[in-house]
């Protein structure tokens, strides 16, 4: 049986005001008692213009924002 692990990374834990930076998703697949990678995999870097305003954001996700600011508008 196959499952899928969907990762999200926000800019901020505030579910009303919170804009979405990241999304991963990866496929798994249940062999001798546990899951394992099946290689599929999604990833998008969304365009994200400001910098992190908060300490974890500052120590944590600094390279993460560089790369949503430099990711093309959709």
């Amino acid at each position: 049986m196959k499952k899928y692990m969907i990762d999200i990374e926000t800019n901020d834990s505030d579910t009303d005001t919170a804009e979405i930076l990241e999304i991963g998703i990866v496929e798994l697949k249940f062999k001798s008692g546990r899951y394992y990678p099946t290689g599929r995999d999604f990833h998008k870097i969304l365009h994200y213009p400001h910098a992190p305003s908060n300490s974890f954001a500052i120590e944590c996700m600094s390279e993460l924002y560089k790369v949503c600011n430099e990711a093309p508008k959709s």
